[in-house]
């Protein structure tokens, strides 16, 4: 489908450097293929009173000890390795976007 539409320049930007992809129809693209899953997943709190969701279900009792920040007893997690980064964002590129 051809369209036109008018985008922010920086937040295109933005979007390239984050994602290193280099056209503006594969960071439009790749945005709408991130954009509809995350908004068809279910939000577990309108789950709650419903048959669906048990009434004692605890999502905390799940976590394993020293996973949540507000615990203030957050275990150690790996640094940021960029080097981790640019494997994720190679595979972002290799998407077929045609």
């Amino acid at each position: 489908m051809r369209t036109n539409v008018e985008l922010d320049p920086d937040l295109v930007e933005e979007a390239r450097r984050l994602s290193r992809i280099k056209t503006k129809r594969a960071l439009i693209h790749q945005a709408l293929l991130e954009f509809v899953p995350n908004r068809k997943r279910l939000d577990l709190r309108e789950l709650e009173g419903s048959e669906l969701l048990e009434p004692d279900y605890d999502h905390k009792a799940l976590r394993p000890p020293g996973s949540c920040p507000r615990d203030g007893n957050l275990a150690k997690t790996r640094p940021y390795s960029p080097a981790r980064s640019e494997s994720t964002s190679s595979s972002i590129n290799s998407i077929n976007v045609g």
